[in-house]
């Protein structure tokens, strides 16, 4: 019995965090990277989303690409809230407005910021993603500690982000590109339907593991029989 309940709390416990924001209303948006004549407007919360509001915005450039970042208000910290196994993130985009020769794309995708680096995901669905038309497309993706880019300027420079308890705090949002050198473009889109799920391994404590308890109290169960032994002689 107690060699089964040693087994039963020394298994490691997997949690899940889940966090959703339907209308981006509480994200925080900037330029990470632009030369020239850069321009960004946002404006947000905006009805008329799928459903409800929605984040709307618009990207100029003269000449030189531009990536703009949109950064909800939820982080994560793995030294004391735990070790992440994967991000599982999803939103909707779609393009509203402007083109260059017909040329209506807009690109997005998922970014994660941690200890002065921007980290864009490399999963099926979760970067480069390109929206062209008026009508809501959906993005998702499962990315493990591997699958990331570091986003410098236009390069990755292959560090990675520390999904592991010495990492720093995360933070986690959407890109969006106006990418056209030359063109001197301006385009407009839309997202909606932001959320982040967690997978994460709780970190330990200075508590009694649950292990430790449970061989003490068989310990303490085998004392109590050999007394009863003796008393019985």
């Amino acid at each position: 019995m107690c060699a089964a309940a040693l087994t039963l709390f020394a298994a490691t416990p997997a949690w899940a965090q889940h966090y959703a924001d339907g209308s981006l209303a509480s994200f925080t948006s900037s330029l990470l990277y632009a030369s020239g004549c850069p321009n960004l407007v946002v404006t947000h919360p905006v009805s008329g989303g799928n459903p409800g509001a929605l984040l709307a915005f618009t990207q100029s450039e003269c000449g030189t690409p531009e990536f703009a970042t949109h950064y909800s208000p939820f982080t994560w910290d793995p030294s004391t809230q735990g070790a992440l196994t994967t991000i599982t993130v999803g939103w909707d985009a779609r393009w509203t407005g402007g083109s260059f020769f017909g040329d209506t794309r807009i690109g997005t995708g998922f970014i994660l910021r941690q200890s002065g680096h921007t980290y864009i995901g490399l999963g099926p669905g979760a970067s480069f993603g390109e929206v062209a038309t008026s009508s809501w497309s959906h993005f998702s993706a499962v990315l493990t500690q591997s699958m990331w880019c570091d986003y410098n300027g236009f390069s990755c420079n292959g560090t990675l982000p520390d999904f592991s308890t010495t990492g720093g705090v995360m933070a986690f949002g959407l890109e969006t590109s106006n990418y056209c050198p030359g063109c001197g473009k301006t385009l407009s889109g839309e997202l909606d339907n932001f959320s982040v799920d967690l997978q994460y391994t709780p970190p330990v404590t200075a508590a009694p593991e649950p292990a430790s308890i449970a061989l003490v109290a068989c310990g303490l169960v085998g004392v109590g029989f050999v007394g009863r032994r003796r008393r019985a002689r």
